[in-house]
């Protein structure tokens, strides 16, 4: 759960401003692909995303796999 992006519109949030770039949004069983500004956050919703490391980290709740955890290769499939 991320509180401070939840029901928010993407443009509203502080991402693209720490050079964050939201891929695609999934919510439930749907993907959201490359979602525009108006993109609402919703609770439960998991974010693909692009940007440096240190800024992806700070998203990440302390209970969640580490960025160096992930191989790129089950990103990519």
């Amino acid at each position: 759960d991320m509180p401070d992006l939840e029901h928010r519109a993407l443009r509203d949030t502080d991402l693209a401003a720490r050079n964050i770039r939201v891929i695609s949004i999934k919510r439930q069983k749907t993907i959201i692909p490359n979602p525009d500004g108006d993109a609402i956050i919703l609770p439960g919703d998991t974010l693909l995303c692009f940007g440096e490391k240190r800024e992806l980290s700070r998203l990440m709740p302390k209970h969640r796999v580490s960025l160096d955890a992930v191989p790129f290769d089950s990103i990519t499939k």
